[in-house]
């Protein structure tokens, strides 16, 4: 069934698309016995996949384009007859080429995919899984890490729905400007893409059923910029009663505040696309094509203006800080997890000249402390640093400072995250590190930031590995790896099914106690730890303290100020 081709004109330009279907790429596909569901909207199509069903590019909000650039997203339009959904959504607008090897996108992108297993009971609703991709919220895809292979963690267990959704991304998913706030009946702006994952939320509520999933039983999860959104989502009213679970893998909770964001990105964007004088500001935005803001993006870099694309808090859809929200029980009290692999700061691990030995380690520790509250003192501290990841207990300097740098970004804020919940909730808080490491000459890249997805995706099992990895394409699969893989997945959907551990097959793995927090180290023989890495994670933990205390007093001095 190929459905006829449409041509658009996107304030972005003439814009030509052959489509099956609105927002899909991909071979036109149909057969007699292809799955036929009836939604809200209208009825869909789909295909099987091995032990899948899968239905693809499936609208939950109208086209962002035009007047609606910069809006809340729309329900979208119903239709009649059967909607062929057979092929994955064309990437949201994003840097083309950009560095994940995207080559098309569309400002037309508020689409979603869902999979659920062949083998599943009418009877017996299946717990929903809903996937936020990463990328720094800048670019990517939720099919970067599964496409077309989906079956690989769906069917082998036909224990879940799985769904994964496209959102607005940058500037157009996370701009805020005066002008927008202005015209907002929230007050509000720069939580587009929040908003779109909100309504993702919304859609599957209310539709999930008629794919045999269950809509009171939605568990959130997201990697990188993806765990970000995740813990945004979890402190948000707007998802009350549509999400019941939530993951945070491999990023710790953040969020700017709106007028920071407003000051710092808004009006810097503004004035370099020479709308800053318009009559209409909002409406000067709207009219730049966005492959010129997507060009902006890059050129600003990773000044104040070009880097951020988070959730802000803006008194709506966001009214605290997650981690704040988290302390004073303000959140919506689900179960949790949160945790990240024990190299995952290895991308980030980068220095201009290379650490050959235990000087250059200390002048590079030195330059990171002065980027801290400690500054003053980094003297001092720094002693104190070296002796705590000494480099006899390293291969190498490099591999000392991966490990400082991951225990300071993630490790040590998914800790304090984890307390943070669990004091303030009843319901069950998990957190974890994977530290399984690949054999071979892979193993040199440890258990980085990306690994987790090849196994929780099953992509191990095929010899998947990111891209990026040298020779990625000849890994060879190790029965160790197979068991990770297979123990990861039963935790997660052992998660997503009861919102908690205490059914899984693997070994147990404990809640957390505020006042003893245990973390699941996982590998081939995963076992909780009690005052893992404390000393270290103390460090750290030090650290951003008095960093709030600061910004606190300083928040309070501007106050009195006024």
């Amino acid at each position: 069934m190929i459905a006829l081709s449409t041509m658009r004109l996107a304030l972005s330009g003439l814009i030509v698309t052959v489509l099956a279907a609105p927002g899909a790429v991909g071979t036109a596909w149909a057969a007699d016995d292809a799955p036929v569901v009836k939604t809200k909207y209208g009825s869909l199509r789909g295909k099987r996949v091995g032990k899948a069903d899968a239905f693809l590019g499936i609208p939950y909000a109208k086209p962002p384009v035009g007047e609606l650039r910069w809006c809340p997203p729309q329900p979208p339009e119903p239709w009649t007859g059967v909607r062929p959904a057979v092929r994955y959504p064309v990437a949201a607008a994003q840097r083309i080429p950009n560095p994940v090897g995207i080559r098309q996108a569309s400002e037309d992108c508020l689409y979603l995919n869902v999979f659920t297993p062949v083998a599943r009971r009418p009877d017996k609703p299946l717990p929903v899984m809903m996937y936020i991709h990463g990328g720094s919220n800048v670019h990517g895809t939720p099919t970067r890490f599964t496409k077309g292979k989906e079956d690989l963690f769906v069917g082998q267990r036909s224990n879940i729905v799985f769904v994964t959704i496209q959102f607005r991304l940058g500037s157009l998913g996370f701009l805020a400007h005066p002008a927008l706030t202005a015209e907002s009946e929230h007050r509000s702006s720069g939580n587009y893409g929040m908003l779109d994952q909100v309504a993702a939320l919304q859609w599957i509520h209310d539709n999930i059923a008629a794919f045999g999933g269950d809509p009171n039983r939605v568990t959130v999860f997201g990697g990188s910029s993806g765990s970000i959104d995740t813990g945004s989502l979890m402190a948000s009213p707007l998802t009350k009663g549509i999400m019941h679970r939530a993951i945070m893998q491999s990023w710790p909770p953040a969020a700017p505040l709106l007028a920071e964001r407003e000051k710092n990105q808004g009006l810097v964007f503004a004035e370099r696309l020479g709308c800053a004088d318009a009559e209409d500001v909002a409406a000067a935005m709207r009219a730049v094509p966005w492959q010129e803001l997507t060009k902006l993006e890059v050129a600003l870099g990773r000044t104040p203006a070009g880097a951020g694309f988070n959730p802000k808090v803006d008194g709506w859809a966001l009214p605290d800080k997650p981690l704040d929200a988290f302390r004073r029980g303000t959140h919506n009290h689900i179960p949790f997890m949160i945790g990240a692999q024990a190299q995952d700061a290895r991308a980030w691990a980068k220095t201009k000249k290379p650490i050959r030995n235990q000087q250059d380690y200390r002048a590079v520790l030195l330059r990171l402390l002065k980027k801290t509250v400690y500054r003053d003192e980094a003297d001092k501290r720094v002693e104190e640093l070296l002796k705590l990841y000494p480099l006899s207990r390293y291969k190498s300097p490099k591999d000392a400072y991966i490990d400082v740098l991951t225990e300071r970004i993630h490790v040590a804020p998914d800790r304090a995250t984890a307390v943070a919940v669990a004091a303030s909730q009843k319901e069950p808080v998990y957190w974890y590190v994977f530290s399984h490491k690949l054999s071979g000459q892979w193993a040199r890249y440890g258990a980085d930031h990306p690994i987790i997805n090849q196994f929780l995706f099953g992509l191990i099992r095929i010899g998947r590995l990111p891209p990026w990895y040298k020779n990625a394409n000849r890994y060879k699969p190790t029965p160790d790896d197979i068991k990770v893989a297979d123990l990861t997945v039963d935790y997660w959907t052992s998660f997503a099914a009861d919102g908690h551990m205490d059914n899984a097959s693997g070994p147990k793995w404990p809640r957390v106690d505020p006042k003893r927090p245990a973390v699941q180290i996982i590998t081939v023989s995963p076992q909780p730890k009690v005052g893992y890495r404390q000393e270290q994670l103390d460090f750290w933990q030090g650290i951003a303290d008095a960093w709030r205390v600061k910004s606190e007093a300083r928040s309070k001095s501007k106050q009195r100020g006024h």
